[in-house]
């Protein structure tokens, strides 16, 4: 299991995933032929228009300290963001249900901009 840094919060995560979108908001993620998981996407792996390794997510966790390699090493068929969170004490549906939604657009193609401008609807 990951361990999560002790200052690690699904708030943290977003604006991460927001800070890496505002800097590069045309950026699109590429999976790496051949990979599992996730339509073939990973944390750590892929490549992105700017010329960055891995997808948004996995980025936005390597600044929060935690490393999207082991990410990949601990998931190896590949996990969404809901269970690489499973593991933080303190999480909340609408932050995991936002982050799911902007993880699965940036994996099909979206602009990093495109898929954080998603909208979760309150239920």
């Amino acid at each position: 299991m990951i361990t999560l840094p002790d200052d690690f919060s699904t708030e943290k995560l977003i604006q991460a995933v927001r800070a890496l979108a505002e800097k590069s908001p045309d950026n699109v993620y590429r999976a790496e032929p051949g990979t599992t998981g996730g339509g073939g996407c990973r944390y750590a792996s892929g490549g992105c228009q700017d010329g960055s390794k891995g997808c948004l997510i996995g980025q936005a966790f390597g600044i929060c300290g935690i490393d999207p390699s082991d990410l990949d090493a601990q998931y190896p068929e590949g996990a969404g963001v809901e269970e690489v969170l499973a593991a933080c004490p303190i999480h909340t549906w609408r932050d995991t249900e936002w982050l799911e939604w902007v993880q699965d657009l940036q994996d099909t193609g979206a602009t990093w901009h495109e898929a954080v401008s998603v909208e979760i609807e309150k239920v």
